[in-house]
């Protein structure tokens, strides 16, 4: 399991206010500091291998890409797919845009390809 603070756009949020992203392999819950639900459970698209929170967003690495998941979305979140051509793609971390991650692909023994995904409405 992984855990992770989630902000919501507001630099002057309160410890009550902050809400935690708990991650599993097949599943995500939203809980607040006091461990009560705050959003519906988030479904993976498949079982993940890592994780990567940005603020509100949440990336997740499966077996045939990356999933983004918007958290600010409280009825149903929003979800985008991104394809990898090489299968378990590892991300790495943010990218230098707002709503971005970086993702490394291995295609190869000698070919490792960096790509950044970013959410786009």
């Amino acid at each position: 399991m992984n855990i992770f603070a989630v902000v919501d756009g507001d630099e002057d949020v309160t410890d009550d206010e902050t809400s935690y992203l708990l991650c599993f392999s097949d599943f995500g819950l939203l809980v607040g500091a006091d461990g009560t639900r705050r959003g519906p459970d988030l479904i993976w698209r498949e079982t993940a291998s890592h994780f990567f929170v940005e603020r509100s967003r949440v990336w997740t690495s499966l077996s045939g890409g990356v999933e983004s998941i918007d958290l600010r979305r409280e009825e149903t979140p929003k979800s985008r797919y991104y394809p990898s051509k090489s299968g378990f793609p590892a991300l790495m971390g943010v990218a230098d845009a707002p709503d971005a991650c970086l993702m490394l692909e291995r295609m190869s023994d000698v070919t490792i390809v960096v790509m950044a995904h970013q959410w786009k409405m």
